[in-house]
């Protein structure tokens, strides 16, 4: 299964990619959004179980080529997603403060506004 396809077909599928956050902008999309803004992509980890916050002690097994540059396996498949999404008129915009993401379109949110 590759993790470069998706669909905006339920009936078809989701690619759940290296992230929730591949999954997510699917069905973001499929329930008719085009504008998704992204935050909290950061594609890094500060720590080894920096992702498990709270529930460290009980993770047995850590993916230490993932962790160490998450953002290798992340940002590839935002990209093709990306340009997926293009091809039905929907964006995705990363509004993350300080994100490491650097091919995704970037945007600042605030509560009342977004930039691009």
């Amino acid at each position: 299964f590759s993790k470069m396809n998706f669909t905006f077909n339920y009936s078809v599928g989701i690619n759940f990619g290296y992230s929730v956050v591949i999954s997510a902008i699917q069905i973001a999309i499929i329930e008719g959004y085009r504008t998704i803004l992204l935050t909290g992509v950061d594609s890094r980890y500060l720590a080894r179980k920096n992702y498990f916050a709270g529930a460290e002690s009980s993770v047995g097994f850590v993916n230490e080529s993932f962790i160490a540059n998450p953002r290798s396996f992340m940002e590839p498949v935002l990209v093709a997603l990306q340009i997926a999404a293009e091809s039905i008129d929907a964006q995705i915009i990363d509004c993350t403060p300080n994100g490491s993401l650097r091919f995704i379109k970037k945007g600042i949110y605030t509560h009342t506004y977004l930039e691009v």
